[in-house]
């Protein structure tokens, strides 16, 4: 992941591992492994056009506040279309979202595509690092 991080713009630190673990705990599941180490690298990198939320950080809570549990939580923030089982963990200037989808307390390492004008949902790459590669060729 350290490569990849290298070409993106990285918005700030990474994230603390107990902020990265409580905001698994309030999404009920536990992120994959390659999104665990880009957030330890950098909490909120922005890639082209896509935003990914930042894990709350009490330390920067201005640059944090618009954070991935607030996002998938919120009822005003979180698309009422959005089945309940997807994590949304970035967002583009359209508003469409790249999401996880979670089972059994785990979120699989697919990335999908959730369009905001359908709301159709589809599978986008096979894990993070995939998702990143295509992003950066956009």
């Amino acid at each position: 992941m350290q490569d990849l991080v290298q070409k993106i713009h990285a918005s700030g630190p990474g994230a603390a591992d107990d902020d990265i673990r409580a905001a698994e705990a309030a999404l009920n599941g536990l992120f994959p492994q390659q999104y665990r180490e880009l957030l330890a690298l950098t909490n909120a990198p922005n890639i082209g056009e896509w935003r990914f939320f930042p894990i709350k950080d009490p330390k920067r809570i201005a640059e944090t506040r618009n954070d991935v549990t607030h996002q998938n939580l919120d009822p005003q923030s979180r698309w009422l279309s959005l089945p309940e089982d997807f994590v949304a963990l970035a967002q583009d200037t359209s508003g469409n979202r790249l999401c996880f989808r979670l089972d059994q307390g785990r979120m699989a390492e697919h990335v999908y595509f959730c369009e905001q004008e359908t709301g159709n949902i589809r599978l986008f790459a096979r894990d993070l690092k995939e998702a990143i590669e295509l992003l950066l060729k956009q």
